[in-house]
């Protein structure tokens, strides 16, 4: 799913930019490798060899002037925080976007909305978006 969830995501940055001409949109670098090792199966055997290969991506997209980084991969987000650590500029962890969708469309917290979590089987064992339950609101794990 990666290359349609990068390409989803660029659609998303294009429709979101409001720019009315070319000039007008955000400046991007889309950096698609698929050789990245398997995430799930590094995380069941507790590998960071994704995170090593993610981070010299990353790190190269910070020295070639980008301002930010999104990674278009749940997967990859089981690292969010060694990644942020690592660079010196914003990344932009869908965990956190989640969160804060979902608090401004339902007010302070997640106690009346029913959420469910599709994901890869690491994603959900080790429930990747749980970590974060304490900032969904009502001490609640989605």
């Amino acid at each position: 799913m990666e290359s349609l969830a990068t390409a989803k995501f660029l659609q998303a940055l294009a429709q979101k930019s409001g720019g009315e001409t070319d000039r007008e949109h955000v400046p991007f670098i889309a950096l698609l490798l698929p050789n990245i090792s398997d995430r799930s199966h590094a995380i069941s055997i507790a590998s960071d060899a994704p995170l090593r290969q993610i981070l010299e991506r990353a790190q190269w997209l910070e020295k070639v002037g980008c301002g930010a980084i999104a990674i278009p991969c749940n997967t990859a987000h089981f690292w969010s925080s060694d990644i942020a650590n690592a660079l010196t500029i914003n990344f932009i962890s869908m965990v956190e976007v989640t969160r804060d969708f979902i608090h401004q469309h339902n007010g302070t917290g997640i106690d009346n909305l029913r959420t469910i979590v599709l994901g890869m089987e690491a994603n959900i064992q080790r429930k990747l978006y749980g970590h974060s339950a304490a900032g969904w609101g009502g001490g609640r794990r989605p």
